[in-house]
């Protein structure tokens, strides 16, 4: 080799020992040792194995007492090689007795690395398999646990993730997380991805949330800040249904990362709405370049403007955040493509009054409720249905004897005539107020032009019409 040091005889050493060539990499690694080149942890982690594959317990001895002067042994990789060699010697028939020596090795280790190191228990009791987990959540460890009994109920509440099998009490399913459905193992697997992909979503929608409000706030009308939070919320929601792929390992979160990204996109956001804005309001750049019409004279074309801009950066940076890798690359979900086209077609759309014929038919009903015309509630549906079978006319006519007979009695208690004097002023003014509200029709008789006298005799009478005594309060 051109150039030998620890990383060179490694290399050597772990493509010999992966290949199956063991004796050469016993061999390399004799020969490491000769130009004085120390072995480090990871030299011994790669050799070890070739001992044990090769039943070399003789080389495995020497590299073990190398490993003791050079100070190694409390390295929990190191030692576990250690371990597998020792195992893997024993059960060769050539050397039966040597299983005991892997044993005497585990019992130096501190119960905690062992546990951590270990690959799984046997022999142990309820209150082991509590007291493993707790020694593992010292450690930082997540744990799971499945368990059907009752003697695994403190466990099942003590780690993190329960899991019940199928057949499992009442009293272990009320302490777990999760129930299993299927007699079988391998839907944990399952449970394992759906969560990760969960997980996955949770984080582009904080970081997405986060992103777009950093975003610079801009002097918008109500009505566009209330569309431009309502469609950026709608879009970002959706993300709950986002096609993701779960991540291969743990995940957990890196809110430095979040935050860190976060201020860094977010501060580019709002300096290219800045510029932008600036560009427009101060110079002509985009009709020169462009040949577009100049807007800079118009505040309400650069308000539109703005909100184009702001809509199709704040609706985009959510691809980009969704993705881990280029967001080109991986397919979003159906939900939120609709969503994001809809946001950008209003974006682009020309309508300057949305909503206004629905305005409008409000204002005007409202108006005819405040006139007596027709009451504020919306028709029901029996008054539909009776418009639309004719009784039309029938509905109106029996709408005004009510409002004649309501407001005929409020102005009795209004204008009140003394039965013994005659006042023919007062008797005018209750006539005339009753033909303006028109509870009662023109008093026209044969003539068209033919008015009665209201100043001589009694008030007039019409077939079944009010009388002069009735409506003096007599």
């Amino acid at each position: 080799m051109p150039q030998r040091d620890v990383v060179s005889w490694i290399a050597v050493i772990g493509g010999y020992a992966q290949n199956e060539f063991v004796e050469k990499a016993l061999e390399t690694f004799k020969q490491m040792r000769l130009p004085a080149v120390m072995p480090d942890s990871t030299a011994f982690v790669s050799i070890l194995p070739a001992c044990g594959k090769m039943g070399a317990l003789t080389q495995g001895m020497d590299i073990h007492h190398i490993i003791i002067e050079r100070g190694f042994f409390s390295d929990v990789v190191v030692v576990n090689a250690l371990i597998d060699m020792y195992a893997k010697c024993g059960s060769n028939p050539r050397n039966p007795p040597q299983r005991l020596r892997a044993g005497s090795i585990t019992r130096t280790l501190p119960i905690n690395d062992l546990i951590e190191m270990a690959d799984g228990f046997a022999g142990v009791f309820p209150e082991h398999k509590y007291e493993i987990v707790k020694r593992l959540q010292d450690r930082k460890h997540i744990c799971g646990m499945t368990g059907d009994g009752v003697n695994d109920v403190p466990t099942l509440k003590k780690v993190d993730i329960g899991i019940a099998m199928a057949d499992a009490t009442d009293a272990a399913r009320s302490a777990s997380d999760i129930v299993l459905t299927e007699p079988v193992l391998n839907v944990i697997i399952s449970v394992v991805l759906t969560s990760r992909a969960i997980f996955q979503r949770k984080k582009n929608y904080t970081l997405g949330f986060m992103l777009i409000a950093l975003i610079w706030r801009f002097d918008f009308s109500p009505l566009m800040v209330l569309v431009v939070a309502v469609l950026n919320d709608g879009t970002i929601m959706t993300i709950s249904k986002d096609r993701v792929k779960p991540s291969q390992m743990p995940d957990s979160w890196k809110l430095k990362e979040i935050f860190a990204t976060g201020n860094v996109l977010g501060t580019y956001l709002a300096l290219t709405t800045v510029i932008f804005l600036k560009i427009v309001q101060d110079t002509d750049w985009f009709p020169n370049h462009f040949h577009v019409e100049p807007i800079k004279d118009d505040p309400y074309k650069i308000m539109a403007a703005l909100y184009l801009q702001v809509s199709i950066i704040s609706q985009a940076l959510i691809f980009v955040t969704r993705s881990r890798i280029w967001s080109f690359l991986e397919r979003p979900g159906f939900m939120l493509m609709c969503t994001f086209l809809i946001a950008q077609l209003v974006a682009f759309s020309t309508s300057k009054a949305y909503g206004r014929e629905g305005r409008e038919a409000e204002w005007a009903r409202s108006q005819r409720s405040m006139s007596g015309l027709n009451t504020a509630n919306p028709k029901s549906m029996i008054e539909k249905a009776m418009e639309r079978a004719g009784y039309t006319e029938l509905s109106e006519i029996t709408e005004q004897a009510k409002r004649r007979a309501e407001i005929a009695s409020l102005i009795k208690g209004r204008f009140h005539v003394d039965c013994g004097e005659k006042n023919p002023g007062d008797e005018d003014s209750y006539f005339k107020f009753l033909v303006q509200t028109k509870v009662l029709d023109s008093p026209v008789k044969s003539e068209p032009d033919e008015v009665p006298d209201l100043n001589e005799g009694s008030v007039w009478e019409e077939n079944s019409g009010w009388s002069d005594a009735e409506d003096r309060g007599c």
